[in-house]
């Protein structure tokens, strides 16, 4: 059985899960401990190239689960192995794949009383749920790109909390009671029994797999005696492949016995890695060079009849008695019907509950109409069953079909995976609601769940999301997502490897990563006071090992930690730290494009949020401001617009009617800083493009300090100076004659701009660069005298000392 899971033949492995189906749902005791030896041949077809291989080996795998499976087997085999199922590009799949999960957690037994459940912890019979290995596989549907599915997990989440409840509350009652039966002595021989069942039943099975090993050994030593004695050239020459004889009795084709071997080896000796394609039996190059034969649907299962969700086709699932071998499944069949009916009750409520569950979650596509019909209908005509979209089918027997049109139905199928895949790529990809929307995902159950195992969750999936591979690192993102919603505030244990990781992975390539991550910092900035993450963002960006790309990603964790920060948590104090943490000089005089974009996107945020709460720190917000606007990175439109609107609203949220204010406020300490170290400017530093910026903006306030500010237009005047520099002081100039407001104010010191600052520049001096300084100042005069703001004793000091010149 075991070797026909590796056939390269897509129908022998379609059919011997369907024989595992069988077995495990009649006879769960005849597996005995060789489940994991199934396990372990069925995870490889989990990445086979067709849809049906994929969801018969999840359905034997269902069985295998129901059989019994060692908490090492779940965490080792079962939880790797089934986790590329939860990012399958067929729908169809992913959700079979998360009601699969879901009773693997328990979710049946949602509907158990009291009663039941205090005759399970008495009998000892609780049931295990695995929460740290398969937990997290559900988690990452809450997130599907489908609204529907997203939905579903949402539902089945919330069974699967609330059963871990009843189980939890029943367990604290009795520990609370004093009823004689629940002593330290009672609880350490139960787990003393419960730890001996458990090394036992792990001792019987390594046995049998160490039995089943030899007895393959023996079988294959058997096999290479036969192929040397029909072929003796062959094995004088080496070992080969092993040809079955056609007169065999076996109707199954061996596949090359070199490869097949080496594969049940490696199963042998527990090396073979869960997840991981084999390339000789499941790429799709391969099969297409080894398969020509049509594809039957002799095994055609239940949950093919969703082959087509998008279109809701519908699928009857007819019985044909052809032939011995159709006769002998039509007993399986009537099995199968029977398990059907007895939990069609189950599914349609369950469907029923997703649908009003999707109403009040906001979750349908608007675009589509609202359907009158219940999500799942289940009709009966002539007998046959059909069934339409949004089934939840759970593992079933095979039904026996015609052999005929295969070819038809493997191009059918490839058209339903392509139209899942676009309709996918589509879809929105963030489905979960925002934390402050009101209402909290999940139930207390689910939360309860997740604060328990919340650090072995967390781990991985951190891990995950350094890892290379853009899908892995978005399934990280997504789940990290999904978990922070949980958890909630108790996410704050964790910040110190949380923030480490977002801000590395806010900058990744793959931009749907990068909005998951940002989601995420979104939760965390809503449940976690800025007191606990503040210091842990704050060093690495004022570290001097920390480069400029990522001093940008910080940033853009800050913000949005920040943009979901409740206004009566950004306090006073809070606001004043992050400022001073963002004034400093590698930060604020950055001329890295990214870290100025989003410094801008900082500041924005903390004027929204902290409102008020910045009138402490209203003059470093405005110097932040300021060195933004005279950023040379931004564009014209974000330096003008962005950051004269960002003044705008930080006036307004102190209560000032216009941004004027805040110049008059300020000037006076403002005046200080722009002009330390003038002497020492050239054309690009900071400084100097502060001033100039400032000067530019602050309109008719700067006209009192116009006198004191005249050495240090001088000194960048000179001729020892800059080009640039004298250029664009000359600018500056012409630019501050032109407004009207400051003309009372140039009118007395016309002598000293004209004789002092000009007219030395004006002076003829050999070279193009001499020249573009002569035209510079002679555009500053004329706009000195056409604006008419020499005066009478400033005309005849000027001309006395042109004439001097």
């Amino acid at each position: 059985m075991a070797v026909t899971l590796f056939d390269s033949f897509h129908e022998v492995r379609k059919s011997a899960c369907n024989v595992l189906v069988l077995i495990a749902s009649r006879h769960p005791d005849a597996f005995g401990n060789k489940t994991g030896i199934f396990l372990k041949a069925l995870i490889p077809s989990i990445n086979h190239s067709h849809s049906r291989v994929r969801i018969a080996a999840l359905q034997a795998i269902n069985g295998m689960v129901q059989c019994g499976l060692t908490a090492n087997m779940v965490a080792a085999h079962l939880a790797p192995g089934v986790k590329p199922l939860a990012f399958d590009h067929t729908t169809t799949d992913r959700e079979l794949f998360f009601v699969s999960v879901a009773n693997w957690l328990n979710y049946k037994d949602r509907s158990k009383d009291e009663d039941d459940i205090k005759a399970c912890i008495e009998s000892c019979k609780i049931p295990r749920f695995y929460i740290p290995e398969l937990l997290p596989l559900l988690l990452v549907g809450m997130t599907d790109v489908s609204p529907d599915l997203a939905a579903l997990t949402l539902t089945l989440m919330e069974g699967v909390g609330e059963t871990y409840l009843k189980f939890i509350n029943e367990l604290d009652s009795r520990k609370g009671k004093d009823s004689g039966r629940n002593t330290e002595e009672d609880d350490e021989r139960l787990m003393k029994e419960t730890m001996e069942a458990e090394r036992k039943f792990l001792e019987r099975q390594k046995e049998e797999e160490l039995q089943w090993a030899e007895e393959h050994k023996r079988a294959q030593l058997a096999a290479d005696q036969l192929a040397e004695e029909q072929h003796p050239l062959a094995a004088a020459v080496g070992p080969g492949p092993v040809e079955t004889s056609s007169s065999s009795s076996s109707p199954i084709e061996l596949v090359p016995q070199t490869t097949t071997v080496d594969a049940l080896k490696d199963l042998q000796l527990g090396n073979v890695e869960l997840g991981v394609d084999h390339q000789e039996f499941l790429s799709a190059e391969n099969y297409e060079t080894k398969v020509h034969e049509s594809d039957t649907i002799r095994t055609m299962t239940m949950m093919t009849a969703l082959s087509d969700v998008k279109n809701c086709e519908e699928f009857p699932l007819q019985v044909h008695e052809e032939t011995t071998t159709s006769h002998m499944m039509t007993s399986d069949t009537n099995a199968a019907v029977d398990l059907w009916e007895s939990e069609k009750q189950e599914l349609v409520s369950v469907a029923t509950t997703v649908a009003t569950d999707q109403e009040g979650l906001g979750l349908k596509d608007a675009s589509s109409p609202e359907k009158t019909e219940e999500t799942l209908q289940i009709q009966e005509l002539d007998g046959d069953h059909i069934i339409k979209q949004s089934d939840i089918m759970l593992s079933t027997a095979a039904i026996s079909t015609t052999e005929d049109n295969s070819s038809e139905d493997e191009k059918n199928e490839t058209e339903e995976e392509d139209h899942d895949d676009k309709n996918d790529l589509d879809s929105e990809g963030l489905q979960l609601s925002e934390p402050d929307k009101g209402r909290r995902p999940g139930g207390a159950g689910c939360r309860l769940m997740v604060e328990a195992f919340l650090e072995p969750m967390i781990s991985p999936a951190i891990q995950e999301l350094r890892q290379w591979t853009a899908p892995t690192r978005l399934g990280a993102a997504r789940l990290l997502h999904t978990i922070l919603m949980l958890a909630e505030g108790h996410a704050v244990k964790h910040l110190d490897i949380l923030i480490p990781a977002f801000c590395s992975a806010v900058g990744d390539d793959n931009a749907t990563v990068a909005e998951h991550v940002i989601a995420a910092v979104h939760v965390l900035g809503f449940h976690v006071s800025p007191k606990n993450w503040l210091p842990l963002v704050l060093q690495p960006l004022a570290s001097p090992q920390s480069s400029q790309p990522h001093r940008a990603n910080v940033l853009v964790v800050i913000s949005a930690l920040v943009y979901r920060t409740p206004h009566r948590a950004m306090k006073r104090q809070f606001v004043e730290k992050l400022c001073n943490g963002l004034y400093q000089k590698e930060v604020c005089c950055s001329d890295h494009l990214a870290v100025q974009n989003q410094l801008l996107s900082v500041v924005t945020n903390i004027v929204k949020v902290a409102g008020n709460h910045c009138h402490s720190s209203s003059f470093k917000l405005f110097v932040l401001l300021l060195q933004l606007q005279s950023a040379e990175g931004l564009s014209r439109v974000q330096a003008e617009c962005g950051v004269c609107k960002v003044l705008d609203m930080l006036a307004k949220v102190l209560g000032m009617e216009s941004a004027r204010e805040l110049y008059i406020e300020h000037i006076h300490n403002l005046m200080e800083i722009i002009t330390t170290g003038y002497k020492g400017w050239s054309s690009g530093l900071p400084g100097k493009l502060l001033f100039q910026t400032f000067m530019r903006n602050a309109g008719d306030t700067v006209g009192p300090y116009l006198k004191t500010l005249l050495p240090l237009f001088g000194s960048c005047l000179k001729d020892d100076q800059d080009p640039a520099l004298r250029i664009s002081f000359l600018q500056l100039l012409d630019d501050l004659f032109e407004k009207p407001e400051l003309g009372d104010s140039w009118s007395p010191l016309a002598s000293s701009i004209i004789g002092e600052l000009l007219i030395p520049c004006a002076v003829w001096r050999a070279s193009k660069t001499a020249a573009a300084i002569r035209h510079a100042a002679m555009v500053a005069l004329g706009t000195f005298l056409r604006r008419d703001l020499c005066t009478e004793v400033g005309k005849k000091d000027s001309t006395i000392i042109v004439s001097t010149w």
